[in-house]
């Protein structure tokens, strides 16, 4: 049933009724209900012309159809991934390619590495370590590299590390081979920087990686990453391993 609207007072507003109304599929009755406008024929103006274009056939348009382009701000990602904050500016560095087509990333002239704030630049780049569409994960990497590379952020890096190892071990179970070898790589630089800090945590790597140890590709890497662990960490690195994965062994 129809439930009348609440008493309009000026024409204007029972003109602007008869349209709400007409959407609503409701005109008819609106019209009939709003006999006494004082200008009955413009009402009914009004609803003819709504007639005609609800009637009105649109012209058909057609658009090229475009494939996704990872470096466009309109493409639409997670506010929390890597790629948007890349995109919005919150890691300052751009890439670069060379005559060869290599790629490279060029950081704002006005970053200085010694003041850069690694919470949340270098936490964020790990969080990008998890990124398969192309570039977003080498520049995650690259980036992480260079701030590894710093000899005066090490304590920076050990603060951080409870925020690092959970994207890192993320990253090192992903079933995308790409993802897991930038992972695998960063660990090694990570374990280089941060030496037996990293202890306590290695039990989030150990069995990912050693998932992959039977893959040709990753073979030599995993190796050189368990060695390093080992080298880095102490002699206590040993016996975590192998209380994971009882049949390793470092010879």
């Amino acid at each position: 049933m129809y439930k009348q609207s609440q008493k309009i007072q000026s024409n204007v507003q029972r003109l602007n009724q008869i349209h709400r109304n007409y959407v609503a599929g409701d005109y008819y009755q609106n019209y009939k209900n709003n006999q006494n406008i004082e200008d009955p024929l413009n009402a009914q103006k009004m609803i003819e012309q709504y007639k005609y274009k609800k009637n009105e056939k649109k012209q058909l348009v057609t658009k090229r159809i475009k494939m996704v382009d990872p470096f466009s701000n309109k493409y639409q990602r997670d506010i929390n991934s890597f790629a948007y904050v890349y995109e919005a500016g919150g890691i300052p560095c751009k890439i670069n390619y060379n005559a060869h087509g290599n790629m490279k990333i060029q950081w704002i002239p006005d970053v200085n590495i010694m003041t850069l704030p690694y919470d949340p630049v270098l936490v964020t780049c790990f969080n990008g370590l998890l990124e398969d569409v192309h570039p977003y994960l080498a520049i995650a990497t690259m980036a992480i590299q260079y701030m590894l590379s710093n000899e005066n952020a090490q304590e920076k890096i050990i603060s951080l590390l409870p925020k690092l190892v959970l994207p890192l071990r993320n990253a090192l179970s992903s079933k995308s081979d790409k993802v897991f070898s930038s992972a695998l790589t960063v660990l090694i630089s990570l374990s280089n920087i941060v030496g037996s800090h990293l202890d306590k945590y290695l039990k989030l790597f150990i069995v990912p990686i050693w998932q992959r140890q039977n893959h040709s590709a990753f073979g030599e890497q995993i190796r050189i990453a368990f060695v390093t662990l080992e080298d880095n960490g102490g002699s206590e690195v040993y016996q975590i391993i192998k209380q994971k994965i009882p049949t390793y062994s470092n010879f």
